[in-house]
């Protein structure tokens, strides 16, 4: 299975509510393509999956983590107004110097 194929199968299982199946998918689309060497795939798959554990999961920590190594790919593969654009949206998530609301819902890509 090709790294857009898993991405597209956690993005289909995440939509259905099974979420421990869309985990998975998310988790082979960031290691096939950060492997292939899909740098902007691989950002793109973290910042999903980041957004899934955010709203679906409820898991902040996971997600800031998720969410910040998009950034950081986005960086290095030369997007770096992407990087900021992600690092504004969800920066409180791993800057513990700015403080967010809890229980806000964050809009995600397909809203």
């Amino acid at each position: 299975m090709t790294h857009c194929e898993s991405l597209l199968e956690a993005e289909f299982w995440a939509m259905r509510g099974r979420k421990y199946v869309a985990k998975k998918h998310y988790n082979i689309a960031i290691v096939v393509s950060a492997r292939g060497g899909f740098i902007h795939c691989a950002a793109l798959a973290n910042e999903r999956y980041g957004e899934f554990l955010l709203n679906d999961m409820k898991d902040r920590e996971e997600a800031g983590f998720k969410l910040k190594e998009a950034a950081n790919l986005y960086r290095e593969w030369g997007a770096q107004a992407k990087a900021d654009q992600v690092s504004a949206k969800y920066g409180y998530l791993w800057d513990s110097s700015s403080q967010y609301p809890s229980g806000i819902l964050v809009p995600t890509l397909f809203e």
